[in-house]
């Protein structure tokens, strides 16, 4: 016994608590004590701590006394109980004794006597260890272990029995019925019925196997079959063991009977199909091999022929590695490593193989994890394409240089097959449709590659994408599509075409169309560039022929009035048209020479201008032209560090608008207003405006004002190609030129040209 005796007091008046600890500690300073007021507290401390005695109150919530010495109990636990009550109740006393309860006391007036027989009690229950004690707890043990066995046995599956020295049934589960057809209690009448069930094949083997069951003291296994009472024959895996008392005296032998019928089906029918597979293998025409920690176990017919092997046992048997070329040794590695320890299957690839001899051969391998005759292991598919790979070989040379002959013509060519999609473009044709080559398009679908460019007719009108080809195929006689435009949406560049469109039948007698587009765009663009210079031609024969004929008629016919004029006034009229007419006949013949120069001179020379002195020196040549008119001219916000990019014709355009405000202004002071609007710090840009106070333009006339010729009835002035020049020079300049009023509300009070120029 232990020097400190550990004693548990459940009771929910805390006095009693108190007082009761306090007087048994002075019985016996060995004594050491908790107290719990809670039953659900005390049944979790039970569980966790170990005590020598426990006393507990009988009245108490939740758990009462007799419910926790239940629960002590089932839980196979003998330790002392002591149940205390307020009075004396004969019924629980009788029920607390059933329960397991050691003793009942009532609690009284008189605590030292309760303590006193409370000491008494625990003194003689602690110093009580007899063997009366020790065989009722054995007992009720092995009680409760035969019950929970029989509880195990009566509900298992299993066919479950106990059999007695004397060979006779102890017990037989309920089980034997649904794998016999018989009860239980034909066993226990009939002894020799067990025997009677063995199918007479397994009878001996059975016999044998009861022989040794009662010389053994090892587990015992044996597998047979049993005829049952409908005469069906069921296959058994019977286990027996001995039962032996703890004085190691035989008792018996405990067996267990599994039904595994379905299972030895399942067996046969499994060797009867990997029969059927090894037949299969032998004659599938891919090579296949399994091996086991790297060796070569088994291969097929066609293995050992890819291998070049005479016979299966010069394969068999050697590293599955001394047959893969030097190349592939460490692709090999890797994949075996993927089988085999990650157990996972590995796709097919190319590699080589290495035959007996040496002479590599290209292959496709597959591989699987397998079980192999109980072992993991590895299975290999294997093709042989050596001679696939030399014919594809010789195509893709072939392809190749028909390919590098197609990519290298300069006229586009693609190839549709029958729903339109793409099965081949060169290289001209990728980029006309901006592409920098025709690598992965072959993935993309017509839809996905017209994304990036417009269709047109030769007249410019877009054609419909979808079905443009089939426009194409299908001629519309109001429709001529012979001659196409390709505009490409990223650069805005334009490609003519001339198309040539044939359908044949591929190997499979697939209709596929193949498009040639002949590149027009140089022979297009030698056209565009000679019926310019016709216009331009054109042009200057119209001025020729046509003002500059009106001029000089003016001039001739007032000076031969002069002749016959005796009026000195008349006559320096006559003399003034003729100047006037002189006047225009220069301004147009300079026009001309600067729709000449502007001609001549490329873009590319465009220089830095300053802004102020150029239109200084414009002002100059303004005011010597119209010595009869008062001008204003004020220059605001542009100074010399004003720079824009273009040409020496830029003092042109300055004179151009100028000149036309001059002309069309009938004030005595003609004014004009010269203002820089924005500079180059929000924009790579400057903007100027020029503002004057004449008869201003209509807005119906406004959308005119720059192309050539146009000449407004409300003016009368002038050839109609000053502004046309402003706007052709700045264009020129990579520029911008529009016109407003100077009143918004009143077009009549004036005009401001806006010049947008690049900035320096």
């Amino acid at each position: 016994m232990n020097e400190i005796i550990k004693i548990l007091i459940i009771d929910d008046d805390a006095d009693f608590l108190t007082v009761t600890s306090t007087l048994l500690k002075k019985k016996n300073k060995k004594y050491k004590i908790e107290t719990i007021s809670s039953s659900v507290e005390a049944l979790e401390k039970l569980k966790i701590g170990n005590y020598d005695l426990i006393i507990c109150d009988y009245d108490i919530p939740v758990y009462n006394g007799l419910e926790i010495l239940e629960k002590i109990r089932e839980r196979e636990n003998f330790i002392p109980f002591i149940v205390l009550t307020g009075k004396s109740r004969e019924q629980v006393v009788i029920e607390a004794l059933n329960k397991g309860a050691d003793y009942y006391l009532q609690k009284g007036f008189d605590s030292a006597s309760l303590i006193t027989e409370l000491h008494n009690i625990i003194k003689k229950e602690l110093e009580k260890v007899s063997d009366r004690r020790k065989s009722e707890r054995i007992e009720l043990e092995l009680r409760k272990s035969e019950e929970k066995f029989r509880m195990i046995a009566d509900n298992t599956y299993n066919w479950e029995t106990w059999i007695g020295r004397d060979k006779k049934f102890i017990y037989t589960s309920p089980a034997c019925l649904k794998i016999t057809g018989y009860c239980s209690e034909e066993f226990y009448k009939n002894p020799d019925l067990f025997l009677d069930i063995i199918a007479p094949e397994d009878l001996n083997l059975v016999k044998n196997h009861l022989k040794q069951e009662f010389e053994s003291k090892e587990e015992l296994t044996i597998d047979f079959r049993i005829m049952r009472k409908d005469e069906k024959i069921y296959w058994l895996a019977h286990s027996c063991k001995p039962v032996i008392n703890e004085k190691g005296k035989l008792l018996g032998r405990r067996a267990s009977n599994r039904d595994i019928t379905d299972q030895i089906k399942i067996q046969n029918e499994m060797r009867h199909s990997e029969k059927r597979y090894r037949q299969l293998i032998e004659f599938l025409p891919l090579g296949v091999f399994v091996h086991i920690d790297g060796r070569i176990v088994f291969i097929n017919e066609a293995m050992k022929n890819i291998i070049g092997a005479k016979n299966k046992e010069e394969i068999i048997g050697r590293e599955v590695m001394s047959f893969v070329h030097p190349d592939y040794l460490e692709i090999v590695k890797k994949r075996i490593k993927k089988s085999i320890v990650n157990k996972e299957k590995n796709p097919i690839i190319r590699e080589k193989f290495l035959r007996l001899g040496g002479i590599s051969i290209d292959v496709e391998v597959a591989t699987i994890p397998i079980i192999y005759e109980n072992s993991s292991a590895v299975q290999g598919v294997v093709r042989d394409i050596t001679e696939e790979s030399v014919i594809k070989d010789e195509i893709k040379h072939a392809r190749d240089q028909l390919d590098i002959i197609l990519r290298s013509i300069n006229d586009s060519i693609v190839v549709l097959d029958e729903n339109f999609d793409i099965l081949f473009l060169n290289t001209a044709a990728a980029i006309s449709i901006g592409f920098e080559s025709s690598e992965n398009l072959l993935a993309k679908t017509s839809e996905e590659i017209t994304d990036r460019f417009e269709i047109c007719d030769k007249d410019g009108k877009i054609l419909s994408k979808k079905g443009f080809i089939k426009q194409l195929i299908e001629p519309n006689p109001n429709k001529d599509l012979s001659t196409i435009i390709v505009r490409n949406n990223i650069t805005g560049k334009e490609t003519w075409y001339e198309l040539t469109i044939t359908e044949v039948l591929d190997s499979q007698k697939t209709k596929i169309r193949i498009v040639v587009g002949h590149n027009l765009t140089d022979i297009k663009a030698k056209e565009l560039e000679l019926t310019h210079q016709k216009e331009e031609t054109s042009l200057f024969l119209d001025i020729i022929s046509h003002d500059m004929t009106n001029y000089l008629s003016i001039i001739k016919g007032s000076l031969d009035l002069i002749d016959y004029q005796e009026n000195i006034s008349e006559n320096n009229e006559l003399l003034e048209n003729a100047k006037k007419s002189s006047l225009r006949s220069m301004e147009l013949i300079n026009n001309i020479s600067i729709l000449l120069k502007q001609q001549l001179i490329e873009t590319e020379n465009l220089k830095t201008i300053n802004l102020l002195d150029t239109l200084k020196k414009t002002e100059i040549l303004l005011r010597e032209v119209h010595k009869d008119k008062k001008l204003n001219i004020k220059i605001k916000g542009i100074t010399r560090n004003t720079k824009v990019k273009a040409d020496a014709l830029i003092d042109q355009v300055f004179f151009n608008i100028m000149n036309n405000s001059v002309k069309y202004d009938k004030n005595e002071l003609v004014k004009i207003e010269i203002k820089l609007e924005s500079d180059k710090k929000k924009s790579k840009n400057y903007t100027i405006s020029f503002t004057d106070h004449g008869k201003g333009i209509a807005p119906k006339e406004r959308e005119k004002l720059f192309t050539r010729f146009t000449v407004f009835k409300t003016k009368g002035k002038g050839s109609g190609l000053g502004l046309y020049i402003v706007k052709t020079l700045v264009e020129r300049y990579k520029g911008k030129v529009s016109i407003e009023n100077t009143n918004p509300d009143d077009y009549r009070k004036g005009t401001k040209v806006m010049l947008q120029l690049k900035a320096v």
